[in-house]
């Protein structure tokens, strides 16, 4: 939200996270923006009157996040309450067609701040619903000592890496401690559209893009269209935005207060 700084009269992010809002001031602050404000907030109760913003933009899957996962009705129709009347929203998202194609189940591990593992049994449904069931790697085990030398890919700052691993046969549950269970609710293009019509929405538009990207991710020749990477997303923006069409694993939606 940083970079819209220089296009914006005044704006307020909001984020679940005490951390990530103070982080955020932080940088506000160290780079002179007074404009913008950070602020703990819960998506489902919005701390905001009506009708006082002419944008709202919920970035970075938020309507996937756990907490929301009975919840994002209620998110939207905050995001729509707060809304001036004619006020615009753009929502971004995982394209949950393109990804239960992909991998229906998903097994990784995933290191920790404290530099401990965890690891993650993550089960997926084609309705949209993912479980994810997650343990704690127990200290001194053969597992713990197995993941330990494995090369994980970069990170930075307090960045938690992943590493998704075929689970090929059961190990011993005692290399593993239960720690408990999330469930996360991720939308179709269809399903997106209808979510923000049925939250009184209108004028809704929503698209997928993001697939040459992926499909180099995937393929492991992304380190080959790195030096052109720009120059294809651009080319891919264009033919998004031109025919108002697109595939690929992420949906970029616009809806209207009417």
């Amino acid at each position: 939200m940083l970079g819209l700084s220089g296009t914006i009269e005044c704006g307020t992010g909001i984020d679940l996270s005490h951390e990530e809002t103070e982080t955020a001031s932080r940088r506000a602050r160290e780079r002179g923006v007074t404009n913008l404000t950070f602020i703990q907030a819960d998506a489902g109760a919005l701390p905001f009157g009506e009708n006082r913003y002419d944008t709202v933009l919920c970035l970075g899957d938020v309507l996937s996040c756990g907490n929301l996962y009975t919840r994002w009705e209620k998110a939207l129709q905050e995001m729509r309450r707060v809304l001036r009347p004619g006020g615009g929203s753009a929502f971004h998202c995982m394209n949950w067609d393109w990804e239960y194609r992909s991998s229906p189940h998903w097994v990784f591990f995933q290191r920790g701040r404290d530099s401990g593992y965890q690891f993650v049994r993550d089960e997926r449904s084609a309705d949209g619903v993912e479980t994810a069931r997650d343990y704690a790697v127990v200290a001194g085990t053969p597992l713990a000592e197995w993941i330990a030398s494995k090369e994980w890919p970069a990170g930075s700052g307090d960045y938690q890496t992943a590493l998704t691993v075929a689970e090929k046969e059961p190990f011993p549950e005692a290399w593993i401690r239960y720690t408990g269970t999330s469930r996360h609710r991720n939308f179709t293009a269809d399903g997106l559209a209808q979510a923000l019509r049925s939250s009184g929405f209108g004028e809704v538009w929503v698209t997928a893009f993001g697939a040459t990207y992926d499909i180099a991710s995937k393929a492991g020749v992304l380190g080959e269209v790195e030096p052109v990477r720009r120059r294809l997303a651009q080319a891919e923006a264009e033919v998004v935005w031109q025919q108002r069409q697109g595939s690929g694993p992420w949906l970029f939606a616009t809806a209207r207060k009417v």
